[in-house]
């Protein structure tokens, strides 16, 4: 498998890192197999193997050292334009480390947890669970939002 990896062209080793750092759910595998004319079996050999290692995969498909010249050209272009934020696709296992992963809590939802916060801090389980099913908010996102409120008024 590794030297059929190694055979590809750079555009492809490009194409499949990309594609490995985004996660294999991100992308579509047929359509990679067809761009990449790779087996499908393989690819996601590839995709078993390497996609919990960012940097294994770095490093086995090498770094884009063309590209990174390109931007920093076009970085000393544009100095006075407004700088964007990069949009970086994190994998998933990556996010859930970080704790990035968490839904967050909508406006009407906050509205209604401040109101019962307003009436008890330490709201009972019926209450916590009609929460759960109004809002669809998990019973754990609840109780940390009372939690860390509780923290937050006695500061």
């Amino acid at each position: 498998h590794l030297d059929e990896m190694a055979r590809l062209p750079d555009r492809h080793k490009r194409k499949l890192k990309e594609a490995m750092l985004s996660g294999k759910r991100k992308i579509s595998i047929k359509e990679l197999t067809s761009e990449l004319k790779v087996d499908r079996k393989v690819l996601l050999g590839w995709f078993k193997e390497f996609s919990n290692d960012p940097a294994k995969i770095s490093g086995l498909l090498g770094t884009d050292d063309e590209e990174v010249e390109e931007s920093t050209a076009d970085n000393l272009e544009e100095e006075d334009a407004p700088k964007a934020k990069p949009k970086v696709n994190i994998p998933y296992f990556e996010r859930r480390r970080l704790g990035l992963d968490k839904k967050r809590i909508s406006a009407a939802a906050n509205r209604t947890l401040d109101m019962i916060y307003d009436r008890t801090r330490w709201p009972d389980d019926k209450m916590v669970d009609s929460l759960c099913t109004t809002h669809k908010l998990r019973k754990k996102q609840v109780i940390d939002w009372f939690k860390e409120r509780r923290q937050k008024d006695e500061l």
